[in-house]
């Protein structure tokens, strides 16, 4: 009954994702994206680790031997891995654990002070919504602390508190589907890359409709006085055929794909995310990942209405280069009560919330509520 036609919608749904997954593309993009390696995320595992994050913040007592010799072993391999890759970037196939807990998190308070000193002197603001986004854009660039990853702990630290990883996990053990495919991506972490210069293209029917700065929160003023149509017309216009020249690069080698099923879904559309990386002789791009064209992926500085809009009127001659101009207001709050505190939280470590004598009946319950 409905029962089993939920099911049948959870497995197209599943399927209809696939081509976006990383293991999909990266083998066609292997030279225009970050170096890659793939850790299989069993069954078994995938239950270690939302029986993990049940018992460590839903109060569920689920959490076994097995499940703890599983993220051993995890942790065994991701060592393995990272004597390879030094510096990373981790993920699952579908999303990224950037909602998870840092290791061991250093106070990054002085350095995000620092920072927005720096910008006041350079930038100085005027309203309180300008001096709001300076905090945001000085948030923006001590963030990528969060998340370069050095060492497995630092990589099952994120990955074990990350409510990202437990839906997305969650809900591929709930499919029942002979074809389980989930992997934990080590990805070699790029230091050109930059948060300010990351850009989110819309493609459909083989043609870019519209391009926006990805990080939709911050107006940041070094971009803007760098590539903002108004302010340097020539350097934004070198830096949208930039974008537009590497995504048919890009898009040719998608549609190389053995699988025709795959070729057909990046005909139909995706939506790129890419960056820009600045050098003395010329601009130049690296692919950051794949997402489907649905409403479910953020529209970032369009809406998804203004981007139906341009596809019905087929004005796809000149895309929009979107730049956010002026402050968001009301990020206050944002910043007071939920991104600042972040910056200096210190959580306890993943492994301290193994339990030492643990057995099947007996979860780690009254641990977790003694810390």
């Amino acid at each position: 009954g409905d029962e089993r036609d939920y099911e049948e919608y959870k497995r197209k749904e599943y399927t209809a994702h696939l081509p976006y997954d990383v293991e999909s593309w990266y083998p066609l993009l292997r030279e225009y994206t970050a170096e890659s390696v793939f850790i299989r995320v069993s069954e078994a595992r995938a239950v270690a680790i939302t029986n993990y994050y049940r018992s460590r913040f839903n109060s569920c007592p689920c959490f076994t031997d097995d499940d703890l010799d599983e993220l051993h072993k995890l942790e065994e391999e991701l060592g393995d891995v990272f004597r390879q890759i030094p510096e990373a970037f981790v993920r699952l196939s579908s999303r990224s654990p950037k909602d998870g807990m840092i290791l061991n998190s250093p106070d990054l308070t002085q350095e995000y002070e620092n920072k927005l000193k720096e910008l006041g002197l350079k930038y100085p603001p005027t309203t309180e919504a300008e001096e709001a986004n300076l905090s945001m854009v000085a948030v923006s660039e001590v963030q990528a602390k969060y998340l370069l990853v050095t060492q497995p702990r630092e990589a099952m630290n994120l990955i074990l508190t990350s409510e990202r990883v437990f839906v997305d996990l969650t809900r591929i053990q709930s499919m029942n589907t002979q074809d389980w495919r989930m992997n934990l991506i080590v990805r070699r972490w790029n230091p050109m890359i930059q948060d300010s210069l990351e850009f989110r293209l819309f493609v459909q029917q083989e043609k870019i409709w519209c391009i926006s700065q990805y990080n939709h929160y911050c107006v940041f003023p070094a971009v803007l006085s760098k590539y903002g149509d108004k302010e340097c017309f020539k350097e934004h216009v070198e830096l949208k055929q930039t974008l537009i020249n590497y995504w048919r690069e890009v898009h040719s080698k998608l549609l190389e794909s053995e699988d025709q099923n795959f070729v057909q879904a990046y005909k139909r559309g995706y939506i790129l995310d890419l960056g820009i990386i600045e050098s003395d002789e010329a601009l130049s791009c690296v692919v950051i990942e794949l997402n489907p064209f649905e409403r479910t992926t953020g529209a970032c500085l369009f809406t998804w209405n203004e981007v139906d809009n341009l596809i019905a009127e087929a004005d796809d001659n000149d895309p929009e280069l979107r730049f956010l101009l002026e402050p968001r207001e009301n990020i206050s709050g944002l910043l007071s009560e939920v991104i600042l505190p972040a910056l200096n939280s210190n959580e306890p470590a993943y492994d301290t919330f193994y339990p030492n004598n643990y057995n099947a009946n007996n979860s780690w319950l009254n641990q977790c509520i003694l810390i």
